[in-house]
């Protein structure tokens, strides 16, 4: 009964009871005394084992209840030559993936087997995937070393492209800081000639749509402009097989949103221009009109703020007037050349604002000072609750859009210091036990 196919798909029962979910009749079955390890590794008529329809349904508990009988079912071939691992990547279930990695699969198995999972991994869309890459590099720096130089045949894509793709930190690091002639690697392209450098400038499905555009843009700009100083500058102007160089990339891949940023910059520049036009005019006055007592220690601290405020609003002026009469407004470099002209007007026009404010309560001491003390405090009460009242306005924003931002940042770099404490202590251990890791052939084991 136990071997004896009951369906057209000549599943047995144990195949059945899985695609079922019945819990309690699969560890019974698989607990039964007469159920040999051999009954565990019957096929169906697609060449799935029981463990492998598990594997593709995400079942986590059959999983564990059938590898305690034989641990050897995670390395039995399935449907078109898939191993339960492979199964479950292509299914979406990348939990599924990370617990299989758990059992010390990786380093089971051969490195066709291994290959296949890598570029799975890489071309899915799941970002949990990406620890199955790591967990292949720590496998053994020779190991690394040979999936960093293959590339995809279909498509001609390396490691190095689909990491930058999908802005995987941990593993460009190691790449760019660990692997030899790193030069070959960067420089390398796939079939349709685009480079490192093009991969960096398409925006990833993942993007974040509940930051606002000119956020996400700067997000998107600072991203591109870091893998722009990693790499050579003769990738910079590389065109791919459409004529394409990465800056072309970059505004192809960000039409949309650049069109959104287009609508509000002009507004926005419009506006900070005269907000920052007020304050030069404010700041030109007070200097011509100097105040009080020229020995005054305060009259040290009004010249120099009223000086920081003149200068920061000039400055923001000229920054925001290049976004009225530049020519590269319209033009597809606008989102790199262009718009940092936007977000540094606005912080030098912040500057300038509180300068003014500091300045005015310095007058106010120079001016009322030595009759009516009690002035100068209350006006510099209000110009301590107007600066409060501006970086609430700040942390308000901030914890809205820019702390997502940096808790991402967090989250990668949590992943990093986990990932370098996991190599540190696997070198002190092969250091401590003085071996070296065995490749032979086509096959990777870890020997301990």
């Amino acid at each position: 009964m136990v071997r004896i196919p009951l369906t057209d798909n000549e599943d047995t029962t144990l195949h059945v009871a899985v695609s079922r979910g019945n819990n309690d009749f699969v560890r019974e079955f698989v607990n039964y005394e007469h159920v040999t390890r051999q009954d565990l590794e019957i096929p169906n008529a697609n060449g799935n084992i029981a463990f492998c329809l598990a594997a593709i349904t995400g079942k986590r508990e059959f999983l564990e209840i059938m590898i305690q009988k034989n641990e050897d079912l995670p390395l039995i071939h399935g449907q078109n030559g898939m191993l339960p691992v492979h199964l479950a990547l292509l299914s979406g279930f990348h939990e599924i993936v990370q617990h299989l990695s758990s059992y010390n699969l990786l380093e089971k198995m051969n490195f066709k087997d291994i290959e296949r999972l890598f570029f799975m991994a890489l071309n899915s869309n799941i970002y949990g995937n990406f620890y199955v890459v790591e967990s292949l590099f720590l496998i053994s720096d020779d190991l690394a070393r040979e999936l960093v130089m293959i590339k995809d045949p279909e498509n001609g894509q390396s490691l190095l492209h689909i990491v930058v793709l999908f802005r995987q930190n941990s593993i460009i690091d190691f790449i760019l800081g660990r692997v030899p002639n790193v030069k070959l690697i960067i420089q390398a392209v796939d079939k349709d000639r685009n480079n490192v450098l093009h991969f960096a400038a398409r925006q990833p499905e993942q993007a974040s749509l509940s930051l606002r555009p000119d956020i996400r843009m700067q997000k998107e700009l600072e991203w591109y402009t870091k893998m722009k100083k990693r790499v050579p500058p003769e990738l910079w102007t590389m065109r791919n097989k459409d004529g394409m160089t990465p800056n072309d990339m970059f505004y192809a891949n960000h039409r949309k949103l650049s069109n959104e940023v287009k609508d509000t910059a002009k507004a926005v520049a419009y506006s900070c221009m005269v907000v920052a036009a007020l304050v030069v005019t404010v700041a030109f006055a007070a200097a011509l009109t100097t105040p009080g007592d020229k020995n005054n220690a305060w009259f040290a601290v009004f010249i120099m703020t009223n000086t920081i405020a003149f200068f920061t609003s000039s400055l923001s002026i000229v920054a925001f007037l290049s976004i009225f009469t530049s020519s590269r407004f319209e033009e597809s470099d606008f989102v790199i050349s262009l718009y940092p002209n936007l977000i540094i007007g606005k912080k030098l026009l912040y500057i300038s604002v509180v300068s003014m404010i500091i300045a005015f309560a310095a007058a106010s001491f120079l001016i009322f000072g030595h009759i009516y003390k009690w002035v100068a405090y209350v006006v510099t009460s209000f110009g301590l609750l107007t600066i409060i009242f501006v970086l609430e306005l700040q942390l308000s924003l901030f914890s809205r859009y820019i702390k997502p931002c940096l808790e991402y940042i967090m989250n990668q770099l949590a992943r990093r210091i986990i990932y370098l404490h996991t190599v540190r202590m696997r070198e002190k251990f092969l250091k401590y036990i003085k071996t070296d890791l065995p490749v032979s052939g086509s096959s990777f084991s870890l020997s301990l």
